[in-house]
């Protein structure tokens, strides 16, 4: 995996987590604006948030998908006012 990081777009109400520069294979939708992305091998290459201003969580997506210390490293780069941590 590559240096994880986070592309916020406010106009957009959207961000991006991307964990790995890998072709996108598969995209899951999670929840109701919230997708996760994979590559061929099944691996975790991004996490895509919707509705961002709504407000977000991502910490039961990196328990599920075995991301925490990839969140540890990009939690300080998230848009605080609308991240739900529930650590």
């Amino acid at each position: 995996m590559t240096e994880p990081w986070v592309s916020f777009d406010s106009r957009a109400d959207a961000l991006v987590v991307v964990f790995a520069d890998s072709p996108v294979a598969r995209t899951d939708e999670v929840d109701d604006g919230r997708t996760v992305d994979f590559d061929d091998a099944g691996n975790v290459i991004a996490i895509e948030v919707t509705g961002v201003s709504a407000g977000f969580a991502l910490d039961d997506l990196a328990d599920q998908f075995g991301l925490q210390d990839e969140l540890r490293v990009v939690e300080p780069f998230l848009p605080k006012q609308f991240y739900k941590h529930y650590a």
